[in-house]
């Protein structure tokens, strides 16, 4: 992997833990219930991961797209939208509840 590669992972890990962070700061109106921390950090991994993979499959990383060309950009809103579909339904239809169900809704759109 070049380094141009790896930044971008990194850059869209951090907007993914980041974006997660601050939807459940806004869902709690800034007030996070006791214990909230670690499950925010869990559930921003797991949506920082699964949309690095899924960035992947689009060849987001690989710079087969000109920077900020229309087509990156709908590949960037495709990817995130199929992220956002799947970490909703991975919190609805199954335990796990880290967050509440409003929070990968939010995520996903602060997270572009």
């Amino acid at each position: 992997m070049k380094k141009k590669q790896l930044l971008r992972i990194l850059v869209d890990l951090t907007s993914w833990l980041a974006a997660s962070t601050l939807a459940t700061l806004l869902r709690f109106d800034a007030e996070l219930p006791t214990g909230m921390a670690t499950e925010i950090v869990i559930f921003g991994l797991v949506a920082a991961l699964t949309a690095a993979i899924i960035n992947y499959g689009f060849s987001l990383y690989a710079g087969k797209y000109a920077s900020s060309s229309l087509e990156e950009v709908i590949a960037l809103c495709l990817s995130t939208a199929i992220t956002i579909i799947l970490l909703f339904t991975l919190r609805v239809l199954t335990d796990f509840s880290l967050v509440p169900r409003s929070v990968p809704i939010v995520a996903g759109t602060l997270a572009i």
